[in-house]
């Protein structure tokens, strides 16, 4: 954030164009500030032609820019640039109207040093034996969140020492989709339409409530209630129902945090390893509806963009404090990756 700070200037005080073979152009400096957005991380992969002419136009026309929050300011700065991209001179324009620089400050002013955080992390543990459950425990304990989101897995990793469950309903075997355990207090658990797969609580979190949100996605071959569906038409069919909730928890708890942790069965990436073009359609779709601002589009460290997700409301500030690949010293624990995100912030939440 300093080096993008550091470009204020730069953005602030003409003259912002050379003139080259008759065109206007951005200058060095601007050049340089262009390439940091993109290597910032800033920039990622949605329906950014969609956004700006429906839910973001007042945003990308430079109205409410001051009052934005941090998804907001992401997908502002996202639109700009891609659509310099196939309209030579638009960012040109905006730098010069000072809506650049005005994202700039937001974006500064929404990741100043915080004074409260919480960490949620997720991993679905792959149905766990008994013989992995203590190696995975240990990793767990290692990763230090206050919520886990836990799918696919069993009641015999039990986490109860230190946390309090609230879970799917319990398949045969002790086995189930979603359980998350916490070390915060639980205010009330929320029951979703999905009980099998979907797991909703309420938490007292350190500067307000936490609505949690625990959820695995169909996967490519999940043949759905009939046994029939096609391969990921039960991934398309039930992502704008669950995204839906998502919207419906967030206006019920307008002075809550929402988080929604889980198995997306899905990356969202630049580079794709699992997934659809529709499916990650509907869920930036979704995660916008309902004001997430998604932490784990790419994780360092991890060999593979992950698939297992944890999104909060971007009011808050949101990065990933620690993750791990499923084979841990060489003993494989899962075929999924485990991350954990801290969310925090100034003031209430």
């Amino acid at each position: 954030m300093e080096r993008l700070v550091a470009f204020l200037p730069a953005l602030d005080q003409g003259p912002f164009h050379v003139l080259s073979g008759g065109y206007r152009s951005l200058n060095e400096r601007l050049v340089g500030f262009y390439e940091h957005v993109y290597r910032s991380g800033l920039i990622f992969p949605f329906d950014w032609s969609t956004w700006a002419h429906g839910p973001g136009a007042d945003l990308v026309a430079g109205v409410g820019i001051d009052h934005a929050d941090q998804d907001a300011i992401r997908r502002t700065l996202t639109a700009h640039v891609r659509h310099d991209r196939f309209c030579e001179g638009h960012l040109l324009a905006v730098i010069e109207r000072g809506d650049m620089a005005a994202l700039v400050r937001r974006l500064a002013a929404l990741q100043e040093s915080p004074r409260w955080s919480f960490r949620v992390g997720t991993w679905n543990v792959e149905l766990p034996p008994r013989s992995r459950s203590d190696r995975q425990r240990q990793c767990i304990e290692a990763g230090d969140a206050d919520i886990w989101v836990l799918t696919e897995t069993r009641d015999t990793l039990d986490l109860s020492e230190a946390f309090q469950p609230v879970s799917t309903t319990e398949r045969p075997g002790g086995e189930r989709w979603v359980t998350v355990w916490s070390r915060l207090p639980l205010v009330e658990t929320v029951l979703l339409r999905d009980p099998m797969r979907t797991a909703a609580a309420v938490f007292e979190g350190p500067a307000g409530p936490i609505v949690v949100v625990g959820t695995v996605l169909p996967w490519h071959a999940d043949r759905g209630p009939t046994g029939t569906a096609r391969n990921w038409t039960e991934h398309h069919r039930v992502i704008p129902e669950q995204a839906a909730e998502w919207a419906e928890l967030a206006a019920r708890y307008p002075k809550a945090t929402l988080c929604v942790a889980g198995d997306f069965n899905s990356d969202l990436a630049e580079t794709h390893i699992y997934g659809t073009a529709l499916g990650r359609s509907l869920l930036e779709v979704g995660l916008a509806s309902a004001k997430l601002l998604c932490a784990t589009r790419t994780v360092g460290g991890l060999t593979h963009p992950p698939i297992d997700h944890v999104a909060v409301s971007g009011t808050v500030r949101a990065r990933v404090v620690a993750s791990w690949e499923g084979t841990v010293d060489g003993e494989r624990l899962s075929d999924h990756s485990a991350v954990v995100v801290e969310a925090s912030g100034a003031g209430s939440a």
